[in-house]
């Protein structure tokens, strides 16, 4: 289990994110909802020891404060970073080697192929430069770049930002596919409806607090999330 508890994250004199606790279970999706600027970014940074912050990052009962965010890797956090991130003149399978630094290499050629399986497109062009992918030809390079560290849980920062709707959905089923082999995601996304479609909870930010949490199909119902988040 993930846990975050009590979790505040300041910028300055700014208070990004006040007194959030949230869990993700050992396999579960979560997908965390609501609009611009309310912390949700900084919530996941948090957990990747990216940010400093206040509160406690649990994750199978180890407290992860304090440590580097390549030690917090290395217990099993996996992030794909909003925007994708990726080295524009690096090949595919340079990109995603980036994401196995501290993997043993008889491990690296396993993931890389387990990756061109599961993204049969990054396989066909894992010769080519990152910048002649498509948008969401790039954001399966960047999911197949937190995987090749074998993470247990998956942050995912915005899956679906400035794509095409095809390429959304292709996303969606690819972060499907992932949780289908077992990863735990934690999904920020502004695409309420499609995160609450495939996530099994969700919660909701408003201004850096904790508004709503339950599974999907509540949110989804609940009147208050339809007036302010859904339409």
């Amino acid at each position: 289990m993930l846990e975050i508890r009590g979790l505040t994250v300041r910028y300055g004199q700014a208070v990004a994110v006040t007194d959030v606790s949230l869990e993700v279970n050992k396999g579960e999706w979560v997908a965390l909802i609501g609009p611009n600027g309310a912390g949700k970014t900084s919530t996941i940074k948090a957990v990747l020891g990216l940010v400093s912050h206040e509160g406690h990052i649990v994750l199978e009962g180890e407290v992860l404060d304090g440590l580097p965010a390549w030690a917090r890797q290395s217990r099993g956090l996996g992030y794909v970073p909003e925007g994708r991130r990726l080295f524009a003149e690096m090949s595919v399978e340079e990109n995603l080697r980036v994401g196995a630094y501290r993997v043993p290499e008889r491990r690296v050629r396993e993931n890389l192929s387990r990756i061109y399986e599961m993204f049969p497109v990054v396989g066909e062009k894992r010769r080519r430069p990152a910048k002649n992918l498509s948008g969401g030809e790039q954001q399966l390079v960047a999911l197949g770049r937190a995987l090749m560290s074998d993470p247990r849980y998956l942050l995912v920062d915005e899956a679906s930002l400035g794509l095409m709707p095809l390429n959304v959905e292709a996303v969606f089923q690819a972060l499907a596919a992932i949780h289908r082999q077992g990863s735990a995601i934690l999904l920020v996304e502004q695409n309420a409806h499609k995160a609450l479609e495939h996530a099994e909870r969700a919660c909701v930010l408003e201004v850096g607090r904790l508004q709503f949490s339950g599974s999907s199909e509540e949110i989804r119902n609940d009147p208050r999330v339809i007036e302010s988040y859904l339409g």
